[in-house]
C-alpha cells in the first residue's frame, strides 16, 4: 500500500497518467529518431528554464518575514480552534448523550490527551524543524509538502547545476542560483515551519486516539496505561494515517480529490505554476471555511465524516455549527454598524 501511494504521488507530481500518456504518444508519433531526439532536447531546455524561473519566483515571494509570521500564526490558530471545537463537541454531548446514559464520542479527557500529546511533541518538533531547514527533510512520511525544493531526485533545485545538468560551469551556476534564491532560505523556512506544526498536530492526534480507544474499551488503571503506551509505541496503521491526515488538515495541506485534483494537475505543470505558484493551500483554506458554513452539507469532507460516525461525525457537526455561529455574529455586528473602515493606523 505504501509503494502504491508513493507511485500515485509521483504520477500526480508529473501531471497524472493522462499527461504522461499524452507525452508518450506525442513522442511515438514523431516520424524518425532524429526528430525525437531534437524534440526531447528542446523540451528539456524549456522545462529546465521554467524550473529555474519557478525556483527564483517562489523564493522571492516567500522572502518577506511577515509571510512566515502569517503562516505560523494561521496554523497555530487552526490548532487552537480545533481544540475549541473538540471542547464544544464534548460540552454538547453532555446534553445529547451523557444525560441519557450513553457513552460520549468526545470527552474533555480526550481533548486533554491531545493537548498533552502536543506538549510532549515539542522537542521532536524542534528537531524536525531543524532538519526541515538545513536538510529540507520531510517530517512525516505521507504528509509531504506540495511545494518541495530540495534534494528529492524528482524535484531538483531549479536554478542549479543539477537542475540544468550543467557540469562545465557547476560552481558558477550554483552560486547564481543561491544568490537569486537567497540560499533558498525562504523555502527552507517554510519547510521548517511546516515540519514543526505537522509533528505537533500528528502526536496530539495520536494521543487523543489512544486515550479514546482505551476509554471506549472500558479499560482502567494499569490496563488503561499499558494500552495507551503500546498504542503510542506502535500505532496501528489506521490510527497513523488518521493522524497524518490531521497534520495535513491543520496546515492546509490535505490532498485534493476529484475535479479539484484534476485542476491541481493542470496548475502544477511547469508552465502554469509560474502563474499559479500556490494551489493546494489557498484551496484548502476555502474548503476549511466551507466546512464551517451551510455549504458543509454538500461537501465531500462533511459527508465522509458523517459516514464514519463517532467522533468524526460529532466534530464535523460542531465545526459547521460553530462556524455558522461565528459568521452570524460577525454579520450582526456589521449590520449594527460596529465594523467600519480599515485597520487603525495607531500602533
Amino acid at each position: 500500500a505504501l509503494i502504491n501511494r508513493d507511485y500515485s504521488r509521483l504520477l500526480d507530481e508529473h501531471g497524472g497518467v493522462g499527461a504522461i500518456n499524452a507525452q508518450i504518444d506525442a513522442y511515438r508519433n514523431l516520424p524518425d529518431l532524429n526528430q525525437r531526439l531534437n524534440a526531447t532536447r528542446k523540451l528539456g531546455k524549456v522545462a529546465k528554464s521554467f524550473d529555474a524561473i519557478h525556483d527564483v519566483w517562489v523564493n522571492s515571494m516567500l522572502s518577506g518575514w511577515f509571510t512566515h509570521v502569517k503562516n505560523t500564526v494561521g496554523v497555530v490558530g487552526a490548532m487552537v480552534w480545533d481544540i475549541a471545537e473538540g471542547s464544544a463537541t464534548a460540552t454538547r454531548q453532555l446534553a445529547t448523550k451523557t444525560a441519557f446514559g450513553r457513552e460520549r464520542d468526545v470527552t474533555f479527557s480526550d481533548i486533554g490527551a491531545k493537548i498533552f500529546g502536543q506538549q510532549m511533541a515539542l522537542r521532536e518538533a524542534m528537531a524536525a524543524s531543524g532538519r526541515g531547514f538545513w536538510l529540507r527533510e520531510e517530517a512525516l512520511e505521507g504528509a509531504e509538502m506540495s511545494l518541495i525544493s530540495g534534494n528529492n531526485p524528482f524535484r531538483k533545485d531549479g536554478f542549479s547545476s543539477q537542475g540544468f545538468e550543467n557540469t562545465n560551469f557547476k560552481r558558477s551556476v550554483d552560486f547564481m542560483g543561491n544568490l537569486l534564491t537567497l540560499g533558498r532560505a525562504p523555502t527552507r523556512a517554510l519547510m521548517a515551519e511546516d515540519a514543526f506544526m505537522k509533528v505537533v498536530a500528528y502526536r496530539g492526534d495520536l494521543y487523543e486516539q489512544a486515550y479514546r480507544a482505551a476509554r471506549l474499551q472500558g479499560l482502567k488503571g494499569d490496563d488503561f496505561s499499558d494500552f495507551v503506551a503500546e498504542f503510542l509505541s506502535e500505532p496501528p496503521r489506521e490510527a497513523r494515517d488518521k493522524a497524518i491526515e490531521q497534520a495535513k488538515y491543520v496546515t492546509l495541506q490535505t490532498d485534493m480529490e476529484g475535479a479539484m485534483k484534476d485542476l491541481q494537475r493542470i496548475t502544477g505543470n511547469r508552465f502554469m505554476r509560474i502563474l499559479v505558484p500556490f494551489y493546494k493551500t489557498p484551496t484548502n483554506a476555502l474548503l476549511y471555511v466551507g466546512e464551517r458554513s451551510p455549504l458543509a452539507f454538500a461537501m465531500g469532507r462533511y459527508k465522509k465524516a458523517i459516514a464514519a460516525g463517532g467522533a468524526d461525525a460529532a466534530n464535523a457537526n460542531t465545526r459547521m455549527a460553530m462556524g455558522m455561529a461565528v459568521m452570524g455574529g460577525l454579520w450582526a455586528t456589521w449590520e449594527a454598524g460596529e465594523i467600519t473602515g480599515g485597520l487603525s493606523p495607531d500602533p
